[in-house]
């Protein structure tokens, strides 16, 4: 399992999220418990992620935070 300490934290509030894959709906959530923050929930589909890692680097590969 890959360590949450290795993700991005959240662009909008700064706090840590986690990954999680929901094998029904093919997707993975990437989430917090900011209920404040506009952005709580994020979804990568898994057609563009086929494992965790994967989509561990697509929510890193962003250009700040």
């Amino acid at each position: 399992m890959i360590s949450n300490s290795k993700l991005k934290p959240c662009p909008f509030c700064g706090d840590s999220v986690n990954i999680m894959y929901n094998s029904a709906l093919n997707v993975f959530h990437v989430y917090h418990d900011n209920e404040e923050c506009k952005f709580n929930e994020f979804e990568i589909d898994g057609y563009y992620a086929n494992s965790l890692k994967e989509a561990y680097d697509i929510w890193n590969t962003r250009s700040t935070n």
